[in-house]
């Protein structure tokens, strides 16, 4: 179906498109603030346990309001969650 096609369905119903940002900047860094070594060096696979420790943070609307996810692990296995609101 062509765009003309949609269009006139869509305006006679009133709807119109709003397109979402693919993209926002959240982190913005001063000149002269530094930025951590990269010890890893893309060497994802430790020779011995707890060696390596990963941590994620990310955070999801709820009807209550947002909530707040943080996960650590040493690996393939969690060892710590916490959510708060």
């Amino acid at each position: 179906m062509s765009n003309y096609g949609i269009q006139q369905p869509m305006k006679k119903l009133g709807l119109t498109v709003s397109q979402r940002v693919a993209y926002k900047l959240t982190t913005k860094r001063e000149r002269g603030d530094s930025v951590a070594d990269n010890l890893l060096n893309q060497k994802f696979n430790p020779v011995a346990a707890s060696q390596v420790w990963a941590g994620y943070v990310t955070y999801f609307r709820t009807l209550e309001g947002w909530m707040y996810l943080a996960i650590y692990t040493p690996g393939e296995l969690s060892v710590g969650i916490q959510i708060s609101a």
